[in-house]
């Protein structure tokens, strides 16, 4: 079961970079600002998952703040959503509790 759900949980991960970068893409007009934004996004990002939620982080956080800290950055790149495909947030959203939960329940997180 956990191998299946961290295969889950690297599809939302990587599902959540894409969406967040798309994002920081979509907002400049002109294109070297798009580029430079979308690839200061993507790093800040992988900086800030590495440091403190991969399983090898600098700085591990544990117990409900992991938990909550990861489902607020997995869920943030969501609300680009929020007026046009509301779905879309509910079922991101419910995903990132059910992989969380999975993990905790199962062992993967320090709960």
């Amino acid at each position: 079961m956990l191998k299946i759900n961290d295969l889950f949980a690297l599809i939302l991960e990587m599902l959540s970079l894409i969406i967040l970068v798309t994002w920081a893409y979509a907002i400049p007009n002109v294109m070297w600002k798009k580029l430079i934004l979308a690839l200061i996004v993507l790093l800040i990002f992988s900086g800030f998952w590495g440091a403190f939620f991969s399983p090898k982080a600098i700085y591990p956080i544990n117990g409900v703040k992991n938990w909550f800290l990861k489902f607020i950055i997995l869920f943030i790149p969501y609300l680009r959503f929020v007026n046009s495909k509301r779905h879309f947030v509910f079922l991101g959203g419910l995903l990132i509790i059910v992989n969380l939960f999975i993990q905790g329940y199962f062992g993967r997180e320090d709960w």
